[in-house]
């Protein structure tokens, strides 16, 4: 009962007459999917008003019942929330504003796609001292008024995302003031960032950071970020100017480097294979559309902890002696994406079913190549 879907909560409540009387009560995180057609503002208000110790909430737009009047009824019947996510659509300030005083424990408010401004960070800012997490994915309207006024009331904060939003190096500078305990930093998409702004992050938490879209980055700024923040684990730099240099840079200053997500960068062999001589916990690299080829292959065979390689590319054609390399080396593959079309002729059956032998879980990823026998 401590975690169900809506669909399960209605299922039990029109099968069983003790369910909503006793059971409701127990039920700590709900999900209100799109899909159903008895979740509109009646049933689901009368679901609230028995469902008193949930802590948890999920929603989206595509509901028949809209993120004000969600909030309305979570305030009326719902007093311990600690997490609330909304997707999709819009909040209006003043639900936004009420919702936050009403909820000044919460630690985790994801608020994605809503078309939030400043005045929604300014109430945040105000109400939520204790917040860890906080999602604004996909906000024009927030500017660096806002984030600096959260980043020095929240200063508790230990993910964020600013995907989308307009901010500027200002609102970097506040964040890598103030917020000490930051461990993800998501600004994928914030255009008006330059490496003015990661020269002055030094965050000794920071895991994850995510700067896919920002076009003005470049290798001067990660370079400068990877002296200071050496725990860094994950890292996106689709859509960037980011080459070789500041890979490397990575790879030598973050020896617990794991993932990295560089879609049509432009970097080479030459970081992949410092990555994979540095870095023993690789797991996650998306190398599409890079320049690498299949030397970079060859190298990760020896990181014994990958799970997931995309290297489809134009010049990366995988060949028999990748596959055994693979599967020598990586025993936890899940799933591996290639150029099938030009490898295909340089791997056969034998080599295919050496690697699958050792990863069960790539068997999907050969089923559409004819290889010789």
């Amino acid at each position: 009962m401590a975690d169900l879907g809506l669909a399960d909560v209605i299922r039990l409540a029109l099968t069983s007459t003790k369910f909503l009387s006793g059971a409701c009560c127990r039920v700590r995180r709900l999900e209100i999917e799109f899909y159903l057609p008895r979740m509109d503002v009646k049933n689901v208000t009368a679901l609230l008003k028995r469902c008193t110790g949930l802590h948890e909430v999920q929603s989206s737009s595509n509901t028949l019942i809209k993120h004000d009047e969600l909030i309305l009824a979570l305030m009326a019947y719902c007093p311990s929330m600690r997490s609330i996510e909304l997707w999709y659509g819009d909040v209006t300030d003043a639900a936004g504003a009420a919702m936050v005083r009403m909820y000044p424990g919460l630690v985790e408010l994801r608020l994605s796609n809503l078309r939030l401004t400043d005045d929604a960070l300014r109430a945040i800012a105000q109400h939520l001292p204790k917040l860890h997490r906080l999602d604004l994915d996909e906000s024009p309207g927030i500017s660096d008024a806002g984030v600096i006024e959260l980043a020095q009331k929240c200063t508790a904060l230990k993910d964020l995302n600013l995907c989308g939003t307009s901010i500027t190096d200002a609102a970097i500078t506040a964040i890598a003031t103030n917020c000490g305990d930051l461990e993800e930093l998501v600004l994928q998409n914030c255009e008006n960032l330059t490496d003015a702004a990661l020269r002055v992050v030094r965050l000794p938490k920071l895991t994850n950071l995510d700067l896919s879209g920002c076009s003005e980055i470049s290798d001067a700024g990660l370079i400068e970020l990877s002296r200071q923040c050496t725990a860094l684990k994950s890292l996106g730099i689709c859509g960037t100017s980011i080459t070789d240099a500041a890979v490397s840079a990575v790879a030598r200053n973050c020896p617990d480097f794991q993932d990295l997500f560089a879609d049509s960068a432009d970097i080479t062999d030459e970081s992949i294979k410092l990555l994979a001589k540095h870095c023993a916990h690789l797991s996650n690299l998306d190398l599409d559309g890079t320049g690498i080829t299949v030397a970079s292959v060859l190298a990760l065979a020896r990181a014994p902890n990958l799970k997931i390689l995309w290297v489809d590319g134009p010049n990366c054609i995988i060949t028999d002696e990748a596959l055994y390399a693979l599967g020598r080396g990586c025993k936890n593959m899940e799933f591996l994406s290639f150029n099938e079309t030009e490898s295909e002729a340089h791997i056969t059956r034998a080599a295919v079913d050496a690697l699958i032998a050792t990863n069960p879980k790539l068997k999907d990823a050969f089923s559409g190549v004819v290889t010789r026998t």
